[in-house]
Order: structure tokens, then sequence, then C-alpha cells
């Protein structure tokens, strides 16, 4: 692994790992269905940077930011409240 790999692995967990918590905690409350909560945090938190910084980001400088924010909420809950069927 390369040190850029490397930076880049421990800036994702760093960034993955505050989102487990609120997982847990939802799944505990009965709002969350039952899942793996470091996969589904890291899956999460993983599509949203890739939406908002990868080439396929529809963000730029003219971007009106509410519809991108409103968009992301949906998807991460989409995320993590989807059971499989």
């Amino acid at each position: 692994m390369s040190d850029r790999e490397r930076y880049e692995s421990r800036f994702r967990t760093s960034l993955a790992r505050p989102a487990e918590p609120a997982i847990v905690a939802g799944i505990a409350a009965g709002e969350l269905p039952a899942a793996h909560t470091q996969l589904s945090a890291a899956a999460a938190i993983g599509a949203v940077g890739e939406a908002l910084l990868g080439p396929l980001s529809p963000v730029g400088e003219r971007t009106d930011p509410g519809p991108v924010v409103e968009g992301i909420a949906t998807l991460r809950l989409r995320a993590v409240v989807a059971d499989g069927t």
C-alpha cells in the first residue's frame, strides 16, 4: 500500500467512524433494521464522498446546494433503512 493509499484509508475511516454510533442507536431504537453497522457507515459516507467529489459529481460553482443536500440525505436514509426485500 502506498503512502497515499494509507492516508486515504485513514481519512475515509475518520469520516465513517462517527456515523456508526448513529446507525447503532437507530437499530437499538427500532428505527433502522439490523445491519452490519461498520459496513453501513462506510458505504453511506463513501457514497456521499463519491457523489460530491468524484468525477461524476453534479456539484459545481453554480450548483444550488439545496437539491444536492436533499438528495444526499435521501440517499443516506435509504442506504441504512433498506431491508433487502
